[in-house]
């Protein structure tokens, strides 16, 4: 079975990356498992984006909130998918700070979600 995925289309009144695409992807089970540990040490049961952001002035958190993006593509033709590449950190594929924080809290949904199973 595939590894589940999901579409993100920023749907903002205005910004910089109105109408961009980006595809974010579940980690591999041994990943998932070590980033779903850091976040449970860092917030306890409750893992959420925003509490999850209130802990990363610790080294920890730090390291797990950058980790998040590697999971997120960003697709320049949504028309195909198979353009989906990484995100260019240095360049405009992002260029909103919310863009960041919610494809972020998007990945780590990727990863707490399957306790809701």
């Amino acid at each position: 079975m595939a590894r589940a995925t999901k579409l993100i289309t920023i749907n903002t009144e205005t910004g910089r990356d109105k109408g961009k695409v980006f595809l974010v992807t579940e980690p591999n089970a041994f990943i998932g498992e070590r980033m779903f540990n850091q976040a449970f040490s860092l917030c306890g049961e409750d893992v959420t984006p925003q509490s999850l952001m209130m802990k990363t002035a610790t080294a920890e958190g730090r390291e797990l909130w950058e980790s998040l993006l590697y999971l997120v593509k960003y697709v320049p033709n949504p028309n195909d998918i198979s353009t989906a590449r990484e995100i260019d950190q240095r360049g405009d594929d992002i260029e909103d700070i919310s863009t960041v924080i919610r494809l972020r809290g998007e990945a780590l949904s990727m990863i707490v979600n399957f306790t809701e199973e």
